[in-house]
């Protein structure tokens, strides 16, 4: 009597085989209850415990599985969503067709004390899914109706976080959105409006419901009413969360009446303005000078685009002053742009004002205004290194070509070398802001500019050698000194300096020369060439052909003028 039930006499291989076959199908089961025995408010292993029953095919044990599960979790402890398993647990009632099963379970799951509000509204929402399914339209709109009712005294509560979940849910959005979307399909228009304005007044609507709300009264022909709800949207949310409530609005309206109320419009741009920080703005004030252009004034809209270029951020304002630049060329000519790509010049990023300078001067070239043309090429050549952009010193240098003479050239490279020392010593500034003080920083700027002269002085020394070797490199019909004064001692019979000869001398060689002469020198330059022995030749009159005066022959602008007169 005290054997083991497996110490028996005879083969009981077979029955130990079938023990241990029973032992292996429940093994599943088995851990599970032991994982459950540690930790009985895991949500997921009670699903995972389900799912081997229904595996069994065993309805009884699935649903007393899920009555103990409802019954064992606690939601303030539970390790996942409690809400889940009621949720389950009524679907397993409901695709076995019993549907009032069901609904007894959504009902008693809908008094849970659960952790958060949103387990709650899932809880009606799946409910209410549930009657859509089985084409219960009424029932489902019922199931969300009592879910989101709340009392006046309730809703004028301040603080509601410590009330039960089930005097809190009806702030849930998602009920709300859904309990709207069944309304606007199978209800009425007053039904949806209701619903709608009861979010607005609980203030649990979002800018994307009164977006939904807006086009649902469009669809219908309530344009005024679409609009007053805009309005409440508007002043009832802060930027960013108002702009595409903003943008809906301003764009329907303007569609809406046009120019019939352009004043009523205009009101809204500049209340959009307000309320709408100045990175955010462009997009307005294109809207509002597009309404201005096609059904207001155009003077105004050449305002809007003025206020715009000013506002926006740094970096939009090159491109709204392109735009602006071309809507005042469109409806007042190129003449009227001067004064936009001024201000542009002075508000547009440094990185941005050497496209505008460009821009302006090919147009005053165009224009025919060299001079004011070569002045924008020196204004914006000081906000451009020429190491790194050489766009507007290509640009001037392909302007002095065409238009000018050696003279500008001169200064036009005279100001590159300026503008690149500058940037040069800006750059070595800032590298060597932390190893060097400020009496190394003058050093050293000292040290380039001296570089700069003495490299300007070995040019013209160059310069001066070669003529003195080559007499007929030298330009020009009369030889000259270079220092800008007359030889004093020519040879005898030479001709007279030629009054009329263009200096070709550049201003800083002149500095550098005077600045080098010893005190009661004459000249370093004029006793450098008279060393030289250098005279003046009268340039043949083979050279100028036919054009040359004959002997006797009167010259002169007044010579040629009787000429042409008939006798």
């Amino acid at each position: 009597e005290g054997e083991d039930d497996l110490e028996v006499e005879g083969d009981d291989l077979e029955l130990r085989l079938a023990r241990l076959q029973f032992l292996l199908d429940r093994r599943a089961e088995l851990l599970c209850s032991v994982r459950l025995r540690q930790n009985p408010h895991n949500v997921h292993e009670w699903h995972k415990r389900v799912k081997i029953f229904e595996d069994q095919d065993a309805p009884e044990k699935v649903i007393k599985a899920y009555a103990e599960a409802v019954q064992t979790v606690d939601p303030e402890r539970a390790d996942g969503k409690p809400h889940s398993l009621w949720v389950a647990f009524a679907r397993y009632y409901e695709d076995n067709e019993d549907l009032d099963s069901a609904r007894d379970i959504f009902d008693r799951a809908t008094q849970v004390a659960y952790r958060s509000m949103e387990d709650l509204s899932n809880v009606w929402c799946e409910y209410a899914e549930m009657e859509l399914r089985h084409d219960n339209f009424d029932l489902a709109i019922k199931v969300l109706h009592k879910a989101v009712s709340v009392s006046d005294k309730v809703a004028r509560s301040k603080d509601v976080t410590s009330l039960p979940v089930q005097q809190r849910v009806w702030k849930s959005t998602k009920l709300w959105c859904m309990y709207a979307d069944l309304e606007e399909s199978l209800g009425t228009l007053e039904s949806t409006k209701g619903v709608y304005e009861r979010m607005i007044d609980l203030k649990v609507a979002t800018p994307q419901v009164l977006i939904n709300y807006a086009h649902m009264l469009e669809e219908g022909k309530y344009f005024e009413d679409s609009f007053r709800v805009y309005e409440k949207g508007v002043n009832l949310f802060e930027w960013p969360l108002s702009k595409e409530l903003w943008l809906a609005y301003l764009s329907k309206f303007t569609a809406r009446y046009q120019g019939a109320k352009i004043e009523r419009a205009r009101d809204l741009f500049e209340q959009a303005l307000e309320k709408v920080p100045a990175e955010e703005r462009r997009v307005v004030y294109l809207m509002y000078a597009t309404l201005e252009e096609q059904h207001g004034l155009v003077k105004n809209a050449m305002a809007i685009y003025d206020r715009a270029a000013k506002e926006v951020t740094p970096a939009e304002r090159y491109e709204l002053y392109l735009l602006y630049i071309n809507k005042a060329t469109e409806f007042f000519g190129v003449t009227k742009t001067r004064s936009i790509y001024e201000a542009a010049t002075q508000n547009v990023p440094d990185t941005k004002v050497k496209e505008i300078c460009i821009r302006y001067a090919q147009l005053e070239q165009t224009l025919g205004e060299i001079d004011r043309a070569r002045g924008i090429y020196q204004y914006g050549s000081q906000h451009c290194d020429p190491g790194k952009n050489d766009a507007l010193w290509d640009a001037w240098n392909n302007f002095e070509v065409r238009h000018g003479n050696e003279d500008t050239f001169r200064e036009m490279l005279r100001i590159k070398r300026s503008v690149q020392l500058q940037f040069s010593q800006k750059h070595v500034n800032t590298t060597d802001a932390g190893i060097a003080n400020d009496a190394q920083h003058a050093a050293k700027r000292q040290k380039i500019s001296s570089d700069m002269e003495a490299l300007e002085r070995q040019m013209m020394d160059q310069t001066m050698q070669q003529l003195a070797e080559d007499p007929s490199r030298s330009r020009g019909g009369d030889i000259i000194a270079m220092g800008g004064e007359q030889v004093s001692q020519l040879p005898a019979g030479a001709p007279q300096k030629n009054t009329d000869e263009i200096n070709l001398d550049d201003d800083d060689d002149d500095e550098e020369e005077e600045g080098t002469r010893e005190p009661g020198d004459k000249g370093t330059t004029k006793q450098s060439l008279g060393a030289l022995n250098i005279s003046e030749k009268a340039v043949p009159a083979a050279v100028y052909g036919g054009f040359a005066a004959q002997e006797g022959e009167e010259q002169g602008a007044l010579a040629r003028f009787k000429q042409k007169q008939p006798e």
